[in-house]
């Protein structure tokens, strides 16, 4: 293994550390009261499903009113899915860091070999 392996091992295993990290506290929010209460419910469910019925809203056809709330539901959308993409990353993020840090202390034994 080349001396350039090393330090792009040490990166990926940096990488995926600050990725669990992310999870960790994304966990530790999701228990949260005040979370739970404010986001949770009231904006990624509650607001999400008020804006929703907004659509239909006699006093919300005109074409500013229409744009601002897909906006809104867009807004929704792309936090939840910021939120998804954490967990998704912080999951693979575990299964990689531990498979890193055995390529990571094989290469570091190789070196210490030649």
């Amino acid at each position: 293994m080349s001396e350039l392996d090393i330090p792009s091992i040490e990166r990926d295993i940096a990488k995926y550390k600050g990725e669990i990290k992310l999870l960790d506290a994304l966990n530790r929010l999701e228990k949260n009261a005040d979370y739970k209460l404010l986001i949770g419910n009231g904006y990624l469910k509650e607001e999400a499903l008020r804006i929703v019925s907004l659509r239909t809203d006699p006093s919300t056809q005109s074409e500013l009113s229409q744009r601002n709330l897909i906006r809104d539901i867009d807004g929704i959308a792309s936090f939840q899915d910021y939120l998804r993409h954490i967990r998704i990353d912080g999951e693979n993020a575990k299964n990689s860091v531990n498979q890193s840090e055995q390529t990571l202390e094989a290469a570091l034994i190789e070196e210490n070999q030649e």
